[in-house]
């Protein structure tokens, strides 16, 4: 095993100090999967899928009367504003462009085809402990100036749900989620040892008994690769050993989904430990 820095230990020795960027530890991948999730939904004529069974109020006033499916959705922040047994409140901005008239009935296909003119649009969601949209009210829809480019946005939103979800699922060892997510012969590479299946990578992860397992995801890259989306970045992985010790590692990743009307599925997932970068004088940073 390719044993974690030690972070408690670097801290008896006075080296240590977080980074400034610990605090995006804080985003909840799990809330950030569903609200992507509800977009792509929508963009897909699927909204029904995610309404929590007591819904209220979906106003989609973005769509001026149209239906909804005929848009896209490409999200700009998710801002939490509370939370309970019951449920979550957000805030989502988006800029939302509404299919044209001029595009063909699969608009996933004409990228770049025709100009339509977007939206700025702010939506709160209320989710149910499930993740399941209760209500949907439109805070602001202002249309924009100028025209642009269609982008469609419902696979590129399912890829980024597909990528909290697995980075949930990693931390909190839910192996169902995480096993569910892979496509049927994905190739799969972990840190520890490329022979090992998923199902024995997460048997290895049990074994360690970490609390406080998270993984903080950095220097994220997407690029769209022959109908697949190829996924880079970096995990900046903290956990609480069974001495009590924080323990620190750099993980780089590589990942290609390909996108369904059910999900996105990972098609191939490389992982490898990377050496740790220091500053002089004080900080030890991932």
């Amino acid at each position: 095993m390719q044993r974690l820095l030690l972070m408690g230990l670097l801290m008896m020795l006075g080296l240590v100090s977080m980074s400034p960027r610990a605090e995006a530890a804080e985003v909840d991948y799990g809330l950030e999967a569903s609200v992507y999730l509800w977009y792509a939904s929508l963009d897909m004529g699927q909204a029904d899928k995610r309404l929590a069974p007591q819904s209220d109020l979906v106003d989609h006033a973005e769509y001026a009367g149209s239906q909804p499916g005929n848009g896209a959705h490409h999200l700009m922040s998710i801002n939490l504003i509370s939370r309970s047994q019951d449920g979550i409140e957000v805030e989502v901005e988006t800029e939302f462009q509404l299919t044209s008239p001029n595009l063909s009935a699969n608009p996933a296909t004409d990228e770049g085809e025709t100009e339509v003119r977007g939206q700025y649009v702010v939506q709160r969601l209320s989710l149910d402990s499930q993740g399941l949209v209760r209500s949907s009210v439109t805070l602001v829809n202002e249309y924009d100036d100028f025209t642009s480019r269609y982008r469609p946005a419902a696979e590129i939103n399912l890829v980024r749900a597909a990528l909290y979800r697995w980075t949930e699922s990693l931390d909190r060892l839910d192996d169902v989620a995480l096993l569910g997510l892979l496509a049927k012969d994905a190739s799969f590479t972990g840190p520890e040892d490329v022979s090992q299946t998923p199902s024995q990578y997460l048997a290895y992860l049990h074994s360690l008994n970490h609390s406080n397992s998270r993984r903080v995801i950095k220097n994220y890259s997407l690029t769209p690769e022959d109908g697949q989306y190829r996924l880079s970045f970096e995990y900046q992985w903290t956990a609480t050993n069974s001495d009590g010790d924080v323990e620190l590692a750099r993980v780089g990743v590589t990942m290609l989904l390909v996108a369904t009307p059910e999900g996105a599925k990972v098609v191939l997932y490389r992982a490898e430990y990377l050496p740790p970068v220091t500053d002089l004088g004080a900080e030890v940073r991932c």
